[in-house]
């Protein structure tokens, strides 16, 4: 049985809390230009992409953590990410698509019923800067996840093999990509910005002792600091990367000591155990809570009070979606067939 590793709860609740507070923040900019946008943006660039990039990192390392052999069960891993992220995904999805199929009076209410498959495969969010697809749920790094999973039992082979030679060639490919216009994407939401933050998740599960190297907690508190707060000329992509590694490197020293504390303990893990619903519905009830809210704008009590309301709701909605979703898995057949994949 391996080690569970508590800090990687506070990590991911940290995560979807920030990636909430960014989107509702970007929500806002249409109400008042002195209306607080809670993280926001940084010195130098955007809240958002560090909430993702810790994302990706946590991925790319749990991944790693839990499956770090894969002879001759590449079958099994299919499975078992298939399940972990489609049936939720199927059923939310489908909840939304009929309510907008019957408040447009059509199935095929974006006229090209061919893109659905895009949303069958989970990609739909992803490629949505290019086409105009079913994309009602979800995020964008939804796809960008899938693609990695789909990649990872080569990443795996690379990573035992030719650890230097591939992370040589991945730094490579990610300097050549900040430089060229590769797939027509911005560089944030391009597959190979997303690699090496999921190849540095893997790393730190590799060299996990290294996050417990108090010179290289102090050392990563300081940079983070600095690069939240002043203003340097160096491209954004590196520097969100550069912080989110090191804020990740501090989160996940903190947490061993926060997830200590019970009551926070038991609120991370619940909002962890809860992050994909969210990461799923956040969006949709976002735009319906400021809708809603600028009716009543008055100034900023009003935003804050409507962050936390617009919180529990998603919470309670997100639990729901879990709760539907777990009965359906833990279904005598499903069971049946989860136990043969253990």
């Amino acid at each position: 049985m391996k080690e569970r590793l508590k800090t990687v709860d506070l990590i991911r609740a940290v995560s979807v809390l920030g990636i909430i507070s960014y989107h509702f923040s970007c929500s806002l900019t249409d109400i008042n230009s002195g209306a607080i946008k809670p993280f926001y943006q940084f010195s130098n660039g955007s809240w958002g992409d560090i909430f993702v990039t810790l994302f990706f990192i946590l991925s790319g390392m749990m991944l790693f953590y839990n499956e770090p052999n894969l002879q001759n069960k590449t079958g099994k891993y299919f499975c078992k990410r298939f399940i972990s992220i489609f049936p939720m995904f199927y059923f939310t999805f489908l909840i939304m698509y009929l309510k907008n199929a019957l408040k447009y009076g059509s199935f095929f209410y974006k006229g090209n019923p061919i893109t659905l498959v895009l949303s069958f495969f989970g990609m739909d969010g992803y490629f949505n800067y290019r086409i105009d697809d079913y994309y009602i749920l979800g995020e964008w790094f939804l796809g960008a996840i899938i693609m990695l999973y789909i990649l990872y039992p080569v990443l795996l082979k690379l990573f035992k093999k030719y650890l230097i030679l591939s992370s040589i060639i991945i730094t490579g490919l990610y300097l050549w990509m900040l430089n060229a216009d590769v797939f027509m994407i911005s560089s944030w939401r391009n597959l190979i910005s997303c690699l090496v933050s999921f190849w540095v998740g893997m790393l730190f599960a590799y060299y996990k002792q290294t996050l417990y190297n108090k010179k290289i907690i102090i050392f990563s508190l300081i940079i983070s600091l600095i690069i939240l707060l002043e203003k340097i000329p160096i491209n954004q992509n590196i520097l969100t990367h550069i912080v989110s590694i090191a804020i990740f490197i501090v989160l996940y020293f903190v947490g061993n000591y926060l997830m200590e504390i019970k009551i926070l303990s038991k609120f991370f893990t619940f909002v962890s155990k809860i992050s994909y619903p969210i990461y799923l519905l956040q969006h949709i009830i976002i735009i319906f809570g400021v809708n809603h809210m600028k009716k009543y704008y008055t100034g900023n009590i009003v935003v804050v009070i409507s962050l936390i309301l617009i919180y529990i709701i998603i919470f309670i909605c997100a639990y729901i979606v879990y709760s539907i979703n777990k009965k359906v898995m833990n279904s005598k057949i499903l069971t049946n067939c989860n136990n043969k994949l253990k």
